[in-house]
């Protein structure tokens, strides 16, 4: 593409030594960049084709490769290789398509060089046997034909370099998209210790996969302090409501205010700090435990070793010879899903939180994890510390003051806890009254 300038200075030239030859190098040039534009409406659609399985080849793979274990277990290997290997066929054929396309217009550009070198030597000889061009200009000859394919050699290498092209233009697409989702959310301005006031208002998300709506216009509000229990069935969006609330997901519509001030528009660095969230997948990250529970920042010893005995995680670290210096790996998977479970407690709890999401807190724990996880929710209610919990364990919500039934993205009971409770009985003990 860079030489493309230099082809037209070439064309020039060959002008110079007879308009005709020029004339005859221009028409190559045209037919070549036809030929470039044909190519290019054949292969980019079959291109992206190729390159859209084989992305979705990979990404099952990479999803294959972090359920090892499972896949293992179940006798899932043969299966799975062969749900890869079609996903993996699809792409290798449209590549194959593309390829040929691209080869076709290659071998074509190169026929339109070589018959217009030849065609470009005739007229030449042509001209000097007419007394058109005298007889000392033959050596003009060779250079007019060696000017002429140089004018539409990179016309040709583009066509040649197509599949590289289009690979740079889906990226650029990609890149220019990432950057216009961060553009959206700019950092946001410095704002005062929030003291834990929750205002949902109107909250809406949609999901650009199924094109629905998850959460669906909810709106409640918590006083600093005050503590709200979430129920309901799968896929109600109570996931989302959570991401939602520690600023992970930016609805489409609607806002989560932090003490009056959006929260997806507030600094992200200064509002961490103030934010625990325990995930319902918990994600640990290669260092040591210390580390992820001071979540990769300055170390605060003594706020690290808060964080561990509030969540209990003390008797943990008591069996592990380098103590908090005991590396995670990659994921966690030297620890059980309970172990991992508290130190992702842990890591909701350092530092000064003034707001606690907690996602399914005791998927993973055992009677014992269960224990100290009712002690945290105390603590953290005489510290008057916001508490959202989502679970599907009434033992967990008694001393919650709050409650709110989520169903299909929508809260269909909201208020405190023992209404709530004797709202969702009376209603059961009507259905078996009326079976």
């Amino acid at each position: 593409m860079l030489d493309t300038p230099f082809g037209l200075f070439f064309l020039i030239l060959v002008f110079a030594i007879h308009p005709v030859m020029g004339l005859m190098s221009l028409l190559g040039a045209i037919t070549t960049l036809v030929v470039g534009l044909i190519t290019e409406n054949r292969v980019r659609p079959t291109m992206n084709r190729s390159i859209a399985a084989y992305n979705e080849a990979q990404e099952f793979l990479e999803a294959s490769g972090r359920n090892a274990a499972s896949v293992k277990a179940m006798r899932m290997i043969d299966n799975v290789e062969s749900i890869w290997f079609d996903k993996q066929s699809k792409h290798l054929k449209w590549q194959a398509q593309a390829s040929l396309g691209q080869a076709l217009g290659s071998g074509i550009s190169k026929f339109v060089i070589q018959t217009q070198g030849s065609l470009i030597l005739g007229i030449g000889v042509f001209l000097t046997i007419t007394g058109l061009l005298p007889p000392e200009a033959g050596a003009y000859l060779i250079v007019a034909k060696i000017l002429g394919g140089l004018a539409v050699r990179p016309i040709m290498q583009v066509i040649g370099s197509w599949k590289q092209i289009l690979f740079a233009h889906n990226a650029y697409k990609s890149l220019n998209e990432l950057l216009r989702i961060q553009s959206i959310h700019p950092k946001g301005m410095p704002l005062p210790s929030p003291s834990g006031q929750i205002d949902v208002i109107g909250l809406v998300v949609h999901s650009e996969a199924t094109k629905t709506d998850i959460l669906r216009g909810l709106d409640f509000s918590l006083t600093p302090g005050e503590s709200l229990g979430v129920m309901g069935p799968s896929g109600s969006g109570k996931s989302t409501l959570a991401r939602c609330l520690v600023g992970g997901v930016y609805p489409a519509h609607g806002t989560v205010r932090l003490d009056g001030a959006n929260i997806a528009k507030w600094n992200k660095d200064e509002l961490g700090p103030f934010i625990g969230y325990l995930p319902q997948d918990i994600q640990l990250f290669d260092g040591s435990i210390g580390e992820n529970i001071a979540r990769f920042g300055e170390r605060n010893e003594i706020a690290i070793n808060h964080a561990v005995e509030l969540a209990g995680l003390e008797p943990v670290i008591a069996q592990l010879p380098q103590g908090l210096d005991t590396q995670v790996g990659d994921g966690g998977a030297r620890f059980s899903g309970g172990e991992r479970q508290l130190i992702g407690l842990a890591r909701a709890l350092y530092g000064n939180p003034k707001l606690v999401v907690l996602d399914e807190p005791n998927a993973n724990l055992d009677i014992r994890g269960e224990k100290v996880l009712q002690q945290v929710i105390d603590r953290l209610k005489t510290e008057h510390i916001t508490l959202i919990i989502i679970t599907h364990k009434r033992s967990l919500i008694n001393n919650i003051d709050k409650l709110a039934i989520l169903v299909d993205g929508r809260i269909k009971l909201l208020g405190p806890t023992t209404s709530v409770l004797e709202q969702i009985e009376k209603r059961q003990m009507g259905k078996k009254a009326n079976q």
